[in-house]
């Protein structure tokens, strides 16, 4: 899925996608089965995947809330978030 069209779904802008600018509050994409490339928000609240089950390189969000991947079975190298929850 193309950037643009993902933000546009999920209510978020470009720089939001990419982390240059944080959401606040909550992100729920508890429906997304499958991340794009590059996406690597920063969340003020929780950011909700459960239904993604693999995660892309380079995932490496910044949450100030819990983070949901429960359905993740297998974690990419390199995988670091900054989570406060």
């Amino acid at each position: 899925m193309k950037v643009q069209n993902f933000c546009k779904k999920h209510g978020l802008t470009e720089d939001q996608f990419y982390g240059k600018e944080p959401v606040g509050g909550d992100l729920d994409l508890e429906s997304v089965t499958t991340l794009p490339d590059g996406f690597n928000p920063t969340v003020g609240g929780d950011l909700y995947l459960r239904s993604v089950t693999q995660l892309p390189e380079g995932f490496n969000p910044t949450v100030g809330g819990d983070l949901d991947l429960r359905s993740v079975t297998q974690l990419p190298e390199g995988f670091n978030p900054t989570v406060g929850g």
